[in-house]
């Protein structure tokens, strides 16, 4: 059994420590910390948000690919779905516009997902940065 430190001996250990001794636990305290603050916010960032996004992208990417599909569907269209009556000239002009709406919503999507996903790339190397800092 290993020799128990006397109480005595453990508390004057703790009394003969200078400011200096006192002050480089708390920044080791602090170094642990944070570094296990950072790589929790790295591997979070890896495994869950980016390949979130990914797929995201990737339904954001399938639902353009259909919106320009049925852009120009609506090119010929010139009867009403499941109908034989025709569309007006306003009707088709409406119809072609509504079409190319959802175009630009869905690159608008796309846009916005893939720079969602360059910014957290970079909070990535940014917190990667700071872990090299502590090291």
């Amino acid at each position: 059994m290993p020799k128990k430190i006397s109480f005595l001996n453990r508390v004057k250990t703790e009394l003969n420590k200078t400011d200096a001794d006192l002050q480089l636990e708390q920044v080791q305290d602090f170094q642990e910390d944070t570094l296990l603050l950072l790589e929790g916010e790295i591997m979070s960032r890896k495994t869950i948000t980016i390949p979130q996004l990914k797929l995201e992208l990737d339904r954001a990417l399938r639902a353009l690919d259909k919106a320009k599909l049925r852009y120009e569907k609506t090119a010929t269209a010139v009867f009403k779905p499941g109908s034989t009556d025709p569309y007006t000239p306003l009707g088709y002009i409406s119809n072609r516009k509504d079409a190319l709406d959802v175009i630009t919503d869905a690159l608008s999507l796309v846009t916005s997902l893939e720079r969602k996903i360059d910014e957290i790339e970079g909070e990535i190397i940014t917190l990667e940065t700071f872990k090299e800092d502590l090291i």
